[in-house]
């Protein structure tokens, strides 16, 4: 599936920007990549709307967030949940909040949604000593 998405992408630029111009098929695959990973999905009408937020696309994710997620109109917009410390990173959940999901669950979500497990600051800790892991009462998915 990927390599089939990649090539129409690939037909596409060539034609738009020339074949000389269009990176090979490694950089264009880690591009698509890149870009399917880090954008995102807004707005309540078919289809959905997608857009790649250069800014917002460097925060990282966190089963227990610092910090929440919202669109007003076509702006995307962080507001910070608790306190963040100047020297802390702002993070939000790339997925549904932890209290729907077991921490294995959540893990699989994001293996399948982002071609890795989480490594977040809770998923990282022994299991049962995190925020996340105290608060389901799933046993270790690793």
């Amino acid at each position: 599936m990927e390599r089939i998405h990649h090539k129409n992408i690939q037909i596409c630029l060539e034609r738009y920007i020339g074949k000389d111009n269009v990176p090979d098929e490694e950089t264009l695959l880690t591009i698509v990549r890149k870009v399917s990973c880090n954008n995102f999905t807004f707005g309540s009408k078919k289809p959905v709307i997608r857009a790649l937020f250069i800014g917002a696309s460097k925060f990282d994710h966190s089963c227990v967030p610092n910090a929440n997620m919202n669109f007003q109109g076509n702006t995307i917009e962080f507001r910070a949940i608790k306190m963040i410390s100047v020297s802390e990173k702002i993070t939000h959940s790339y997925c549904p909040m932890f209290s729907h999901f077991s921490a294995a669950e959540l893990h699989d979500i994001m293996k399948n949604s982002f071609g890795e497990a989480c490594y977040c600051n809770d998923c990282s800790q022994p299991f049962g000593t995190s925020t996340l892991t105290k608060s389901t009462k799933s046993r270790p998915c690793c």
